[in-house]
């Protein structure tokens, strides 16, 4: 049987009906393989006998003690004024109640006299041993005379009738029962169900997408066997075997779709161009340099003279700018630009949001404008005649640079001669999406741009297709940002500091984890388990502007206004016309006012060293001396106050990325897991990166061995 079927729609499977398949549409369920690929979140060993009598000393606060016994009924009693049910069993060593509120009906279920397996976690409450969350399944009939002999103490099989004694097998029972994550309102039993009859219907013949050669290198099973073994392994090795198995595959498959698009570069050869010393047209590049009020830093001229060389040549480039944050990246892709119109090739950049893709394009007009190079902006809200008119220029090659966000993608957009794709922010994108551009040309050059930089130890492993250049060296005359750490209460000080900024004529940043005080959204650190009264952007932009900062405009910004809206508060902001900007983490990136000093982070311990840094990284943005207050409530987890303190000691963003990756694991890295670039099944980057590096040595290697996977179609179409 062919992978396909794992295509199929789930309303397929049996008993899974339209309003089903509907819920778990919404959950992302869509088919046979999503039903498959249900990773369970945990095991509960159903195998072996637990009795009641185990949970005999388990008094409140000390846990419950989880029990797998065979029971009789013994009694139905109502208790409290609204008659709930309480369901006395027995087993061979004791008795306990299941406590049943709002379930009377189990006493149909559940009659009296009768053996059930029953699980769950029990405990002595008032004065017996009970439980209110259970399972149970009817004891199968060959096996009734045996247990209620020994539940009666009458068989000679009495002396073994105890811990490790094997439970009879049932659909839940005798089995290392695999617990499922909650469902679109599932229960348990329902997705089982489902997992099985896909089992059953689909995964027992399905033919294998890894080479034979790597099973065998590595022990692994087969992936039939694999998707069995995780939902109904007899055993914790086969489990973990099934579980090393999927992970392997998920992260094979990765770093082949890396190795194959590297290869489809290396072979692909892309429109005649002529040599650097050979271009006759308007010297773009020496026009915009001589123009720009600064000179490079040595790291820019090194990037630069390597992109030059390379969208000079034949084969297409493929490659990721790291640069910290304020570093100039931007400007170095901008002159990358100028080179490309140089040799008759049109560029385009797209950027995550129209906030950071505005900029940009403002950005890009400004420094390329004046050397005769035209600059076009595309977004989604552009519409009728503007955008008809925009898309004829681009596709008549009048338009030497177009600036936008997704909007760049849709089918309508098309270029004369496109020879490079910019992609800012690339983290925020997926891994298909950031070569979707490549395709609006022929032999086009891909340049990534990010401002979280990656460890070294992950770099290779996620970009392993891509050539990396690292920008680390700030502009001349920056000065290092002076970061300060103050207590929640003490931020009055905090407040009189910046109102001398704002006298001096500078302007402000203040950053809130929260929208208003009915966000409930998640904290993106590690912020405390205790409910503490958070702060909000939209109450303390009331507060700052009626009675701290009232002499002088407060504007507010966040990720749920319009467009519009967003845009021309930040047009304000960066005329000086708003001096203090509150908002949440949307200024996060790409936002660029020279004349702001200061940035102001309140309850700074509930966001992560990536997103602090990066809003440090808003101000320091000119000769001025800058300064950043990471404004904390107590108490803080060990995390938090390691991360503060490396903050406060360190500007450099490379630095704080090994940190964070000692500090948090690999899967945390913020551009890495969190982003969207790798959204596993199976794989966690914070513990599975030993296999990582072996999935990524295989695919390379079977990439060298059958160039172009020409000998392997079933992963060719894989990756392709």
């Amino acid at each position: 049987m062919i992978r396909e079927q794992l295509d199929h729609p789930i309303h397929t499977l049996p008993g899974v009906g339209p309003k089903t398949a509907e819920k778990l549409a919404a959950q992302g369920i869509l088919s046979v393989g999503d039903v498959l690929n249900t990773t369970p979140r945990t095991y509960e060993d159903r195998r072996f006998l637990v009795p009641l009598a185990a949970a005999a000393q388990s008094l409140p606060p000390a846990p419950p003690v989880p029990v797998v016994t065979v029971v009789e009924i013994i009694d139905h009693v109502f208790f409290g004024p609204k008659g709930h049910l309480k369901i006395i069993i027995r087993d061979s060593s004791t008795t306990a109640a299941l406590v049943c509120f709002g379930r009377n009906f189990l006493a149909q279920s559940l009659p009296i006299g009768r053996l059930f397996l029953v699980a769950g976690n029990f405990s002595v409450r008032y004065h017996e041993i009970q439980t209110s969350a259970f399972e149970t399944e009817p004891l199968p009939a060959p096996l009734v005379h045996e247990w209620t002999q020994l539940i009666h103490g009458e068989s000679r099989a009495r002396p073994v009738d105890g811990p490790g004694k094997q439970i009879p097998r049932t659909r839940q029972f005798g089995m290392l029962l695999p617990r499922y994550p909650n469902l679109a309102g599932l229960g348990e039993q329902k997705i089982r169900t489902m997992v099985h009859k896909a089992l059953d219907l689909y995964g027992k013949n399905l033919e294998d997408p890894l080479p034979t050669e790597v099973l065998k290198q590595h022990h692994l099973p087969p992936y039939n066997h694999a998707l069995t073994n995780l939902h109904q392994g007899q055993n914790s090795q086969e489990i973990q075997q099934a579980h090393k198995r999927m992970v392997y595959q998920e992260l094979f498959l990765l770093q082949l779709n890396l190795a194959y698009q590297a290869y489809q570069r290396r072979t692909v050869k892309g429109s005649p161009k002529p040599p650097v010393q050979e271009t006759t047209g308007p010297d773009y590049t020496r026009q915009v340099l001589n123009s720009l009020p600064y000179t490079l830093t040595n790291d820019q001229k090194t990037v630069l003279e390597e992109l030059n060389r390379e969208v000079a040549g034949p084969v297409p480039m493929a490659r990721l700018i790291q640069g910290d944050v304020g570093s100039g990246k931007t400007v170095v892709a901008l002159l990358a630009c100028a080179r490309m119109a140089e040799l008759g090739r049109q560029s385009v950049l797209m950027a995550p949001t129209e906030l950071l893709a505005r900029q940009h394009a403002n950005t890009a007009h400004a420094m390329l404008a004046p050397a005769g190079l035209t600059v076009a902006f595309l977004s989604g809200s552009l519409n009728g005649k503007a955008r008809t008119m925009l898309l004829q220029e681009l596709a008549a090659g009048n338009i030497h640079l177009l600036v936008g966000t997704h909007a760049v993608f849709t089918r309508d957009v098309e270029f004369q001669n496109l020879g490079l794709s910019i992609v800012d922010e690339q983290h925020r994108f997926g891994v298909n999406q950031r070569t979707a551009l490549v395709k609006k040309g022929e032999g086009v050059h891909l340049l990534l741009m990010s401002a979280t930089p990656i460890p070294r130890t992950l770099a290779m492993t996620v970009y392993g297709d891509l050539l990396i250049s690292t920008i680390s060296e700030k502009p001349a005359g920056r000065k290092p940002v002076e970061t300060h750490l103050a207590r929640m209460g003490n931020e009055q000080k905090v407040y009189d500091f910046v109102r001398r900024q704002l006298e001096q004529g500078w302007q402000a940043y203040f950053v809130y984890p929260r929208i208003d005080d009915q966000d409930n959204s998640e904290p993106v650190g590690d912020a405390p388990a205790e409910k503490s009264p958070i702060k909000s952007a939209e109450a303390m932009a009331e507060l700052l502007s009626s009675q701290v900062y009232r002499d002088y405009r407060v504007g507010l910004i966040h990720g749920q206004m319009k467009d519009e809206e967003k845009i021309a508060t930040m047009a304000a902001f960066s005329q000086g016309e708003i001096r203090v900007l509150v908002s949440t983490t949307v200024v996060e990136v790409g936002v660029d006012v020279a004349n702001a000093t200061c940035m102001v982070i309140e309850h700074a311990e509930r966001f992560g060293l990536a997103a602090l840094h990066q809003l440090r990284g808003r101000v320091g943005r000119s000769a001025l001396q800058s300064y950043c207050f990471l404004v904390y409530a107590e108490p803080l987890t060990e995390i938090a106050v390691q991360r503060l303190k490396i903050l406060k000691e360190s500007n450099d963003g490379f630095l704080l990325a090994e940190k964070d990756l000692e500090l948090r694991g690999p899967g945390d890295i913020q551009g890495i897991q969190q982003s969207g670039f790798l959204k596993f099944t199976f794989a966690d980057l914070s513990r599975d990166m030993g296999l990582m590096n072996l999935a990524r040595k295989d695919a390379f290697a079977l990439m060298d061995k059958d160039p172009g996977l020409a000998d392997h179609h079933w992963l060719k179409w894989l990756v392709s």
